[in-house]
């Protein structure tokens, strides 16, 4: 198969669509500490069963179990986080690991929402998550368990398809989490995100299910309800032709080559529904082209799974990521946005 034409760039035609100047941005939504989000119910999360009402007058009547409430986040409670947990997902020790941050004195008998992280760094094994670990403890302390994800890259036996198994396995991992956080996981509220190479990352996780058992790691054991990707790539074939020096080494190949791997690969193709998808981007990002958030956004909407994008004006590739920076309170506000709204 010959390699296709790159997307057209076009921003898609989405009410959810916004530009922010940064004078405008802190007064529009302060910053992140002072954001304030109440917790909601939620539908019954995907996999989760249903009592069937009994046929006949002499049935039992079917015993209802209690089920502990969702955890309200409330920005005028604050936790304290725990050191992060380093635990292992896989039998590489170096890279199939993940750091748990635990929000300290939670409310007994209440779920809590987890939020899993992946790190960017154009898919190297020479990034680390360590400059995800903001993002994750600020997440912990306003409730949200952050699980925080390595996995192998390029030149470190990562690439295509170990890269990819690697992050569906730490993804199977999260209910396995329960078990350290002293508490029920609540499923309703499982969300995905990631900056950049990470941003791909956690689209194509929340896209597993379309392609199941194609796919590196097969079928997804939960379902996100939400992603919030951070000048993500989600085109891959685009990228590759647009000159990204690390696609051929990701993927095994260029388009032409390993036509398969990059359909998989790219989230593009295989938008998933039922997930809500939210994308952000800076218009003076030099690393990820800003085309890469208005195609995906359009293609979604046109099959019926519109993402909401956030496009702020003067905000670089790394700003996302820096605690010290207008585009950081933002996009923490919504992810957290994302937690609470997850399911709904």
């Amino acid at each position: 198969m010959s390699p296709r034409a790159p997307r057209t760039v076009s921003p898609p035609n989405n009410p959810s669509s916004h530009a922010f100047r940064r004078r405008d941005l802190l007064s529009g939504v302060g910053m992140a500490a002072s954001m304030a989000l109440v917790g909601c119910g939620s539908p019954a999360a995907d996999g989760q069963e249903t009592a069937e009402s009994p046929t006949a007058s002499s049935s039992p009547k079917p015993t209802v179990q209690p089920t502990d409430p969702p955890l309200k986040i409330q920005t005028g409670t604050r936790y304290d986080v725990a050191e992060a947990v380093m635990l292992p997902y896989g039998q590489d020790a170096a890279r199939q690991y993940g750091e748990l941050y635990v929000p300290q004195e939670l409310p007994k008998n209440v779920k809590v929402p987890v939020v899993m992280l992946l790190h960017g760094g154009s898919w190297k094994n020479s990034s680390t998550l360590n400059y995800m670990r903001a993002i994750a403890r600020n997440m912990a302390s306003y409730g949200v368990v952050a699980w925080n994800v390595e996995y192998r890259g390029i030149g470190g036996g990562g690439g295509w398809p170990n890269t990819f198994t690697d992050v569906a396995a730490a993804m199977d991992h999260v209910p396995r989490l329960a078990q350290h956080i002293g508490r029920e996981i609540d499923r309703k509220r499982f969300v995905l995100s990631g900056h950049s190479a990470g941003g791909h990352l956690a689209a194509w996780a929340a896209s597993r299910h379309v392609r199941g058992s194609q796919q590196p790691g097969g079928w997804p054991v939960l379902r996100p309800s939400a992603c919030v990707a951070f000048a993500g790539v989600y085109d891959l074939v685009y990228a590759q032709q647009s000159g990204h020096r690390q696609m051929v080494n990701l993927m095994g190949g260029t388009p032409a080559q390993v036509p398969v791997n990059y359909d998989l690969a790219s989230p593009i193709d295989n938008i998933p529904d039922q997930v809500k998808f939210t994308c952000c981007h800076g218009t003076t990002d030099s690393v990820v082209p800003i085309a890469q958030t208005y195609n995906y956004a359009a293609m979604g909407e046109s099959k019926g799974n519109p993402a909401e994008t956030l496009i702020l004006l003067d905000t670089d590739h790394l700003a996302w990521t820096k605690p010290e920076t207008d585009a950081y309170a933002v996009g923490q506000q919504k992810l957290l946005d994302a937690v609470m709204t997850a399911g709904a």
